[in-house]
C-alpha cells in the first residue's frame, strides 16, 4: 500500500503540470455576449418614507477582455462590461402614488484572475469598478449615476479553439446616493447571474 502510494504520488508530480500547463490557450483578447439574469434591492430613507423593494429583470451584455497568460496555469483578465437595456430595481407606493426605480446605463471595468483547470476550462474569480444611472419616476422623474464595487466568481469553457461559453455569479454593492432637497437616501445592491456564448480571436 505504502509503494503504492508513493508510486501515485510520483505520478501526480508529473501529470499535474500537464493537466494545468494550459494557460496559454485562454491568452488574447475576446468577445461575449450574455443574457443577465438581475435582482435589485433599492432601499429608501427618508423624512416620510422608508421602505425597500427587489425586483427581478433581465437584459442583455456585451464584454471585451483580454487575457494574459502568468506561468503554467494562472490567468489574468482585465476587460470592460457594457448592460444593454433597463433592469427594474424597484417599486414603491409613497402617499398613493406609485414609484418605480429603474437601473440603466450599466458599465464596468474589473480584473479577473483565474486558474485552467483543463486545456478548455478556466475557473475565475472577478473584481470590478461599477456604475449605473438609476431613475425614479412618478409624479416626477429624478435620475442620478451611482459607482460602486463588485465581486464574483466565474467559469468559462472552450467548445473548440475559439468559441466558448461563460457563466458568472456577480455580488455589486453601489454607493448611497443622498438628496438632500428631498432628505432623501438612497441604496442600491443586485445580483446578477450571467450566461453567455464568446470567441477568443
Amino acid at each position: 500500500m505504502k509503494k503504492l502510494l508513493i508510486a501515485s504520488a510520483i505520478v501526480a508530480t508529473f501529470v499535474t503540470p500537464q493537466a494545468f500547463a494550459q494557460a496559454k490557450n485562454f491568452e488574447g483578447p475576446s468577445l461575449a455576449a450574455s443574457l443577465n439574469f438581475a435582482n435589485t434591492t433599492s432601499d429608501v430613507t427618508s423624512t416620510i418614507f422608508n421602505g425597500s423593494s427587489t425586483e427581478s429583470a433581465q437584459n442583455l451584455g456585451l464584454q471585451g477582455q483580454y487575457n494574459f497568460a502568468l506561468g503554467q496555469s494562472f490567468v489574468l483578465g482585465v476587460g470592460m462590461t457594457l448592460g444593454l437595456g433597463d433592469l427594474k430595481a424597484g417599486t414603491f407606493n409613497v402617499n398613493g402614488t406609485t414609484i418605480t426605480i429603474k437601473q440603466k446605463e450599466s458599465y464596468s471595468f474589473y480584473v479577473a484572475p483565474g486558474m485552467a483547470i483543463s486545456n478548455t476550462t478556466l475557473l475565475y474569480g472577478k473584481i470590478a469598478a461599477i456604475s449605473a444611472k438609476f431613475e425614479a419616476t412618478g409624479n416626477t422623474t429624478t435620475a442620478s449615476t451611482a459607482s460602486g464595487a463588485g465581486f464574483g466568481v466565474g467559469v468559462q469553457s472552450f467548445l473548440n479553439k475559439n468559441l466558448f461559453i461563460q457563466g458568472e455569479l456577480m455580488q455589486n454593492q453601489y454607493a448611497d446616493r443622498s438628496f438632500t432637497a428631498l432628505n432623501e437616501t438612497d441604496k442600491n445592491k443586485s445580483t446578477v447571474i450571467s450566461v453567455g456564448v464568446g470567441y477568443k480571436f
